[in-house]
């Protein structure tokens, strides 16, 4: 299995630098566990994600099938702050530097993004400007799920808006948190220092 592992992420790099996508090629066998009423053992991450803890097996392996798995590097930017975006992101392997430009142009990392965790709710469910830059710490397997992947399970469940809507708004509220708390931190940085300078001038 870990053999399998390494040639799977060496594929995935060399796709990577010809600057080819690749889709998950699970529809045959997606189906057939659609057939028997099991999800398929491809699906298995997306039932770790509370964003979809509302769909069936068989949804779940529909939208495994339709998602577009991608290595990204350590370094390289997947989504930038304020750009346009209609996706989410499924962190499968990996680390991600979660970083928020402030208006004095500040740069402050408000948490980390790992396995079993989304980004890009905001963009992929309201179609708003990406609210952060999410980067690879390390190499990352993700896969992307878009609003075409989605909309047909809004359609069958409708209720599914109501608990998502919750769940966003806790979360922005704890990255609003986290910026003012960074602020706050460089804030007091700066007076420290000052009164260093004051200290060390006067010879006190």
């Amino acid at each position: 299995m870990a053999d399998q592992t390494r040639i799977h992420r060496a594929v995935l790099r060399n796709l990577f630098y010809a600057n080819i996508d690749i889709a998950q090629p699970r529809m045959n066998l997606t189906m057939q566990h659609q057939q028997s009423g099991n999800l398929d053992v491809n699906a298995g991450w997306l039932r770790r994600v509370a964003l979809f803890e509302g769909l069936s097996d068989n949804e779940l392996a529909r939208l495994s099938a339709q998602a577009r798995e991608q290595l990204r590097l350590a370094g390289q930017p997947i989504v930038q702050q304020d750009e346009p975006g209609s996706s989410l992101f499924v962190v499968k392997e990996g680390v991600l530097d979660v970083t928020i430009k402030g208006e004095d142009g500040t740069i402050s990392q408000v948490g980390q993004v790992r396995a079993g965790h989304v980004f890009g709710k905001m963009s992929l469910l309201t179609g708003a400007p990406r609210g952060a830059t999410v980067t690879p710490a390390v190499d990352t397997l993700v896969a992307e799920i878009t609003k075409e992947d989605i909309e047909p399970l809004f359609q069958n469940h409708p209720e599914l808006i109501e608990d998502i809507g919750a769940m966003l708004a806790e979360r922005q509220s704890e990255t609003s948190t986290r910026l003012q708390q960074a602020a706050a931190t460089q804030k007091a940085d700066e007076s420290g220092a000052l009164v260093n300078r004051i200290r060390n001038f006067f010879r006190l």
